[in-house]
């Protein structure tokens, strides 16, 4: 399906309005709550420029509890176990 450029500008606005914290992912609002951890279930969100440092890449999804990221390759979330970064947080 075809999306008009007047579509594609109204979906980018919409997506400005949200709180990425820093991050430089957009997605689309109404699909981030659809997506989980393969793993376990748990819930994902977009991962700020501060989660994402000391890795290699660009954008992420993060789990809510923040120990793993899901890396985006190409607007594509790669929600695979195989994929999976787990991360250190210090308290």
């Amino acid at each position: 399906m075809a999306v008009s450029l007047r579509g594609r500008i109204a979906w980018i606005q919409r997506c400005r309005n949200i709180d990425l914290k820093g991050s430089l992912l957009v997605i689309e609002p109404r699909l981030l709550p659809l997506l989980c951890c393969p793993a376990n279930g748990m819930s994902l969100r977009v991962a700020s420029l501060e989660e994402l440092k000391g890795t290699d890449v660009a954008e992420a999804l993060v789990r809510s509890d923040g120990l793993v990221l899901y890396p985006v390759v190409g607007d594509i979330p790669q929600l695979v176990s195989s994929a999976a970064i787990h991360r250190i947080v210090n308290p």
